[in-house]
């Protein structure tokens, strides 16, 4: 059985559960197309002609090749075991998703009382699900559910869970909203398309004698969320998520109208999210029509000039088409701006330093630090690459950073940094080089790498 994360901010970290089921593959949102992955940033009109300005018709399925895959093929679903059940029959309305039954109710007023009390609620809400059996084995399913569906079925992806907790936590007077975590692209396979996952948790926003605090609610195990920024999105955003998941598990069953509708639904509750754009090109990707997968990833970049899976896109299509020029300024531009992404470059450095690649870890969190110096994560990981390097001034320096920037790192990683600053010692007096035989930096970071978030 899963144990459900939860992560207050400017406290200790709760404890980590490993979820193999939940892990950084896990299907949340869905960007159905191969592209890079990072945040990149437009700059400056590419050589030639814009792109088509976005139409909005192409979310209309209506004028689909008569030849274009319609019927369920068996073999392009139940992959995962769930015997096709990934494909909605009924399309659920917008106030269903978090709509309660009665049973749901029920279960909130039974422990309305304690959960009141409790001076965490938001993790004693979590804990009474995992008590009354709401992961069982074998719980996560590719399936999107609404609220109720989860509750009644026990199974259903991240993003079904997470509907499910903030239906109940609202209920119960909490202030729950849907928030996304900026963290690294996450990229998998599934029916032959390439599947970008987003990750989206819960945070409520608690308050005490000691004032207000916000906690994390995390149904998904994504390795060091906690260090990459979330931003909260309104209900219609998360609603937009929701319907484009449906959208790809229509698109995996090939039935191309379904996934237009739900798309254009997806895009109507929230114009402002991208992904149903990028979704619908690879829709009409999938039924030969170039022309309007084109005019769809330009409505994704009208959306967000910054969609690194639309510019991926139209590097694709223009790379296809012969003009090389083209595709060559959409992918330098994603470079570009990769390279002035401080986040993109510290996870670059992270993976570098999990495989003991520590001189690349070095070059890419100075980068990180170059471009945004107020992160003590940034300066805690580069306090540590110069310590396994013996370089032990650079690394007391960095160290010292970590609690000191305006952003200091956490609690948890703020007690190892005191105490390696301790086991370093004062500066020599004489400048001299740091090393084994100066009692002041003979120590060496312990077995086991970095202490959890």
């Amino acid at each position: 059985m899963w144990h459900p994360h939860t992560r207050p901010n400017s406290r200790p970290n709760g404890r980590r559960i490993p979820d193999p089921a939940c892990g950084g593959a896990t299907v949340l949102l869905l960007v159905v197309i191969a592209s890079f992955s990072g945040c990149a940033i437009v700059q400056g009109p590419p050589p030639g002609d814009a792109p088509p300005i976005a139409d909005q018709r192409v979310f209309e399925p209506r004028g689909l090749p008569a030849d274009a895959p319609q019927t369920l093929d068996p073999a392009a679903v139940a992959a995962d075991g769930t015997g096709g059940d990934t494909a909605p029959s009924i399309i659920p309305n917008p106030e269903d998703v978090l709509a309660l039954t009665d049973e749901m109710r029920d279960f909130v007023n039974r422990i309305r009382g304690r959960l009141m009390r409790d001076p965490d609620p938001a993790r004693y809400l979590a804990r009474r699900l995992e008590r009354e059996e709401f992961f069982p084995d074998g719980y996560y399913t590719e399936t999107t559910r609404t609220a109720a569906g989860v509750f009644e079925e026990r199974s259903g992806n991240c993003l079904s869970y997470t509907n499910l907790f903030i239906a109940l936590a609202r209920y119960a007077g909490l202030d729950a909203r849907f928030q996304f975590a900026r963290v690294p692209a996450n990229w998998s396979s599934q029916a032959g398309f390439l599947v970008r996952s987003r990750h989206i948790s819960a945070r409520v926003i608690e308050s005490d004698l000691l004032g207000e605090r916000a906690v994390t609610v995390d149904f998904n195990q994504v390795q060091n969320v906690g260090l990459f920024p979330h931003r909260l999105v309104k209900d219609d955003f998360a609603l937009s998520s929701f319907y484009s998941n449906l959208a790809v598990d229509s698109l995996y069953a090939q039935r191309l109208r379904e996934a237009l509708r739900l798309l254009a639904l997806a895009n109507e509750v929230a114009p402002e999210n991208p992904d149903p754009w990028v979704n619908a090109a690879v829709v009409w990707s999938s039924a030969g029509n170039v022309r309007k997968a084109h005019s769809a990833l330009a409505g994704a970049l009208t959306v967000d000039p910054t969609n690194e899976s639309a510019l991926s896109g139209l590097a694709r299509i223009f790379e296809a088409r012969g003009d090389q020029e083209r595709a060559d300024w959409y992918r330098q531009t994603i470079q570009r701006n990769r390279d002035a992404d401080p986040y993109y470059q510290f996870a670059r450095a992270r993976a570098a330093f999990d495989k003991n690649e520590l001189n690349d870890s070095k070059t890419y969190i100075t980068r990180a630090i170059t471009l945004r110096g107020s992160i003590g994560h940034f300066h805690y990981l580069a306090g540590i690459v110069h310590y396994r390097l013996g370089d032990y001034d650079a690394a007391r320096t960095a160290l010292e950073a970590a609690h000191t920037v305006r952003s200091p790192v956490s609690s948890a990683k703020r007690e190892h940094t005191l105490r390696l600053l301790a086991d370093l010692g004062p500066l020599p007096v004489d400048n001299e080089m740091c090393t084994d035989a100066n009692p002041g930096c003979s120590s060496r970071l312990p077995p086991g790498g970095l202490p959890p978030n």
